[in-house]
C-alpha cells in the first residue's frame, strides 16, 4: 500500500513534548519544591524580644565604650635623664575614669529597662526583670573592655628604646569597676520594677500559632 508523499519529501517526525516534574494533571506547581520557611527553625516571638533586648544592650555598650576610650583621662609623664618618668599633669584620672564608666553603664541599664518595659509590655514579669538585670551586667563589662581597647589604640604604650629625654607621653591608668559593676544592674532592676508598679501598661499576650487558644464561634 502506497503512502502519500509529503510536501517536503520527509515523513512526519513524531512530536515530542517535554514533561517536567510537577507538570502532570494531578501535580501542583510546588509539589517538588520545599518552601524555605519550612526548613528554618521556628522562633517564638517572645524569644525574639529577649534577643532584641540583649542586642540593644550590647550595641549601646559598644557605643559607650568607644566614647569612653576616646575621651578617657590619661596621665602625662615626662622622661628624665635618669630614665625616670615624672608626672607633669597630676590628678585623679583613675577616679574620673571609674566614675565615667559607672555613669555610662548606669544610664545604659536605665535605658534598656525602659525600652524593655514600654516596647514589650506583654512580657512583663519576673523573667523579663531578671533578663534586663542580666543584660545590664553584660553591658557594664562590655563598656570596660571596649574602653580599655580603644584607649590603648588612641594612646599606645611607647617602647623603651623609643623614649626620648624631656619628651611628654600619655599613660593610661588601669581601672576596674570592682563593686561598682553591680550599680548598673541594680538601677535597671529598680527602674523596671518601679515602672511596672507605677505605670502598669496594658498587657496584650502574644501567642504563637501552637499556643493560641481556640476561638469560640460567635464570640467576636
Amino acid at each position: 500500500m502506497n503512502h502519500p508523499d509529503h510536501a517536503d519529501g520527509h515523513p512526519d517526525a513524531p512530536e515530542t513534548v517535554d514533561v517536567h516534574a510537577g507538570d502532570g494533571p494531578g501535580d501542583s506547581p510546588s509539589a517538588g519544591v520545599t518552601p524555605v520557611r519550612r526548613l528554618l527553625p521556628r522562633v517564638r516571638r517572645s524569644t525574639g524580644s529577649y534577643a532584641g533586648i540583649l542586642a540593644l544592650s550590647l550595641i549601646l555598650a559598644l557605643v559607650a565604650g568607644v566614647l569612653s576610650g576616646l575621651f578617657r583621662p590619661v596621665y602625662m609623664g615626662r622622661v628624665m635623664e635618669d630614665a625616670a618618668v615624672v608626672t607633669v599633669a597630676p590628678g585623679s584620672q583613675e577616679f574620673d575614669t571609674w566614675l565615667g564608666m559607672i555613669t555610662g553603664s548606669s544610664i545604659l541599664g536605665i535605658v534598656v529597662a525602659l525600652i524593655a518595659f514600654f516596647r514589650a509590655p506583654e512580657l512583663l514579669g519576673p523573667r523579663m526583670l531578671a533578663w534586663v538585670t542580666f543584660c545590664s551586667l553584660i553591658g557594664a563589662f562590655t563598656i570596660v573592655g571596649i574602653s580599655d581597647a580603644v584607649a590603648h589604640l588612641v594612646h599606645p604604650v611607647p617602647a623603651e628604646d623609643a623614649l626620648q629625654i624631656s619628651q611628654d607621653y600619655a599613660f593610661i591608668p588601669q581601672v576596674t569597676l570592682h563593686w561598682g559593676v553591680v550599680i548598673a544592674p541594680y538601677l535597671a532592676l529598680l527602674t523596671y520594677w518601679s515602672a511596672a508598679v507605677l505605670v502598669r501598661p496594658d498587657r496584650t499576650p502574644v501567642y504563637d500559632d501552637a499556643d493560641r487558644p481556640p476561638s469560640i464561634p460567635g464570640s467576636a
